[in-house]
């Protein structure tokens, strides 16, 4: 059982915050709103310490390795690398890595946690946002022989796009998982021919709604996340069709997954547990309930710790 993972790999900052704070960042127009990830050029002020591993890609990788599936991360580091030893972190959870080096500087997310467990992150891609198509294409023998390919929308479309076209043709191609985050720009993923699989939350489900019923239609699997309460799975056979609008589409989910109960810390990397932990149980051969529902207790104890990858 086999994953490929091509995604961000990033540093993570993360700064707790009280309510007070949290007022004077709502107030801030230039501070990601509340659960929001938003792109910046620079560090934010207030962030020090050596950080943590983190990144989508990366998140998902130790989520679908620590949930058994052999696991190989592709995606790209700055010539900084080496001083947050972040191949190493990868490896001792089980990570295979191919990671390409591009520029000086590693991606770093910053991130402001308020006491009720709510994140809010600026992103400064830094390598990631050069991960080029060449860089991604030369993974295509390795993707095409994973059971499960997983993707997200923190490298450039393109490079994600180019290792897509190749398993939209691939003669026993695998099963293809996106999670469109983040949302904006992510329609090209989310409509690709080869994805099987669209593991979007609320926020983003709203955002790309129209292209989610278009790739719904033709069989896409819409697992829509909803954080505390669990997950709604729209799988097809509800039969939706082309005179169907974008809201009658998913109108009655096929099936629901309610989330357990949880003492909520931080909520930083809830999503990538629940997806990289997905896509390992499908690995596996089991079914889409069943993997939803590993998923989605997974996902919910990744929030009773602090930090991304430590969680899950």
């Amino acid at each position: 059982m086999s994953c490929v993972v091509v995604g961000s790999v990033n540093v993570d900052f993360d700064r707790q915050v009280d309510a007070d704070t949290v007022a004077r960042l709502d107030a801030d127009p230039a501070v990601p709103d509340a659960g929001e990830t938003r792109a910046v050029a620079t560090p934010p002020p207030g962030f020090d310490g050596e950080g943590t591993l983190g990144g989508k890609g990366a998140n998902q990788a130790v989520a679908a390795a620590q949930a058994g599936a052999e696991t190989v991360l592709c995606g790209a580091v700055g010539r900084d690398a080496s001083a947050f030893d972040l191949r190493s972190r990868l490896a001792a959870v089980g990570v295979d890595t191919r990671l390409a080096t591009c520029g000086d500087h590693t991606g770093a997310a910053y991130v402001w946690v308020a006491p009720d467990g709510e994140n809010r992150i600026a992103l400064r891609p830094g390598a990631n946002g050069q991960l080029t198509p060449d860089d991604t294409r030369q993974h295509r023998q390795l993707a095409r022989e994973a059971d499960v390919v997983l993707v997200q929308n923190e490298v450039p479309v393109a490079a994600t796009t180019a290792l897509l076209d190749e398993l939209a043709v691939a003669e026993t191609p695998p099963t293809v998982v996106v999670d469109p985050a983040p949302a904006d720009g992510a329609a090209p993923l989310v409509a690709h021919p080869a994805v099987d699989v669209c593991v979007p939350n609320e926020t983003e489900f709203e955002t790309l709604r129209s292209s989610l019923a278009t790739a719904h239609r033709r069989g896409v699997t819409v697992v829509r996340t909803e954080g505390a309460d669990g997950a709604s799975v729209f799988d097809g056979s509800e039969s939706p069709t082309e005179a169907d609008s974008a809201a009658a589409v998913f109108t009655r989910p096929t099936f629901r997954v309610d989330a357990p109960s949880v003492g909520v810390v931080d909520t930083t990397g809830a999503g990538d547990a629940l997806a990289g932990s997905l896509a390992a149980t499908l690995c596996d051969g089991a079914g889409m309930e069943t993997a939803v529902t590993r998923g989605v207790r997974v996902g919910s104890r990744a929030c009773r710790h602090a930090g991304a990858t430590d969680a899950v």
